[in-house]
C-alpha cells in the first residue's frame, strides 16, 4: 500500500500509488523469470529468490559478455568473461541497495532520497536489457587505478625501451 494521509473532513488520499512489479505464473523466458525473482524478493523478502535471481542473472550476464566480446571481434578467456559477468551482476545488484542522490533546487545540497517502500531501483520491463547495459558498462568503464595502471608483456616492452633498464649500470 501506498503513504495515506487522513484529512479531517476528507477520505484517506493515496500519496504514492505503489506500482506492482511484475510477476509471471508460469515463467517461459529468461526475462520472465528475472522479473519474478525480483518481484518475490523485493515485495514479499523472499531470500531464496534473490539467490535465484543472483545465479540467473550472473547465467545471462555470462551470455550477454560473450555476445559483446565476439560482435567487438575480441576473443578473451572464461575467467575474463567470468569476470565481466561477475562485475556487470554486481553493479546491477548494488543499484538495488543504494539511494538516490538528488540535487535540491531550493539550495544546491545533495539529498538522499529512498523510497517510501524501501527500494529505490527495480526493472520494470525488461531485466535482459539492464543486464545487457551493466555488461556494457563493465566492458568499457575503467577507474582512475586501470587508467594509471597499464600491464605490457615484457617483450613489448624491450621493443618500447630498446632494452635500456637492462644495462643502466646499476649492480
Amino acid at each position: 500500500m501506498g503513504s495515506r494521509v487522513r484529512g479531517a473532513d476528507q477520505p484517506e488520499l493515496e500519496l504514492f500509488p505503489r506500482a506492482r512489479l511484475p510477476r509471471f505464473d508460469n515463467p517461459s523466458t529468461d526475462n520472465e523469470r528475472l522479473l519474478t525473482y525480483q518481484a518475490r524478493w523485493l515485495e514479499d523478502g523472499d531470500e531464496g529468490a534473490r539467490a535465484s535471481l543472483w545465479e540467473l542473472a550472473l547465467a545471462v550476464a555470462t551470455r550477454c559478455c560473450r555476445s559483446v566480446f565476439w560482435k567487438r571481434r575480441l576473443r578473451p578467456g572464461r575467467e575474463v568473461v567470468e569476470d565481466c559477468a561477475m562485475e556487470a551482476v554486481l553493479y546491477l545488484m548494488g543499484r538495488y541497495s543504494s539511494p538516490v542522490t538528488y540535487t535540491r533546487a531550493q539550495d544546491g545540497r545533495q539529498v538522499r532520497f529512498r523510497d517510501v517502500y524501501g527500494w529505490n531501483y527495480c526493472v520494470m520491463r525488461d531485466y535482459v536489457s539492464a543486464l545487457a547495459q551493466a555488461v556494457r558498462h563493465a566492458v568499457d568503464y575503467r577507474t582512475k587505478a586501470d587508467r594509471l595502471v597499464e600491464f605490457v608483456p615484457a617483450e613489448a616492452f624491450d621493443l618500447i625501451t630498446g632494452g635500456w633498464y637492462e644495462n643502466d649500470g646499476m649492480p
